[in-house]
């Protein structure tokens, strides 16, 4: 049985529109944020396109994806971080062509915490497939209170 919490849905306030899209990054350092740099959607200003940081400008249920192309024969791992902890990753790697990954997850966020996209291991992008293959973006779902 689901429980809702004290406020009913009549009284609670809309969610507010927080969502942000970026393409890039042109270069990768490992364990570093990856910097998306051509920001399309940043509703909320909650991403910064000089950092690749996006911070949490409320509480609750946000979902992020990551999608990225790799060089052929490149054993690759990308992830998306909190606060510096790894969330999620995925290994990217093809032998014989180049490759795509996407990451896509829910994440439960305080106000004030950070999430970035990271290379944890071996990230060689490629833009083969457009600028637009490579891309960062995160929504708010729900605020929770």
């Amino acid at each position: 049985m689901y429980l809702e919490h004290n406020i009913s849905e009549e009284i609670r306030p809309p969610t507010p529109l927080i969502m942000f899209a970026a393409t890039g990054p042109s270069t990768v350092v490992s364990n570093q944020p990856l910097i998306f740099s051509s920001v399309f959607e940043n509703f909320g200003d909650g991403y910064n396109a000089a950092t690749g940081l996006f911070t949490s400008p409320f509480k609750g249920l946000y979902i992020f994806s990551l999608s990225m192309c790799t060089h052929l024969n490149i054993d690759a791992r990308f992830g998306i971080k909190r606060d510096g902890s790894i969330i999620v990753s995925t290994r990217v790697i093809d032998e014989k062509r180049h490759s795509c990954g996407t990451i896509v997850t829910p994440v439960v966020l305080t106000k004030g915490q950070q999430v970035h996209a990271e290379c944890v291991q071996n990230c060689k992008v490629t833009v083969l497939y457009g600028n637009s293959a490579n891309l960062f973006a995160g929504s708010l779902i729900r605020t929770l209170y």
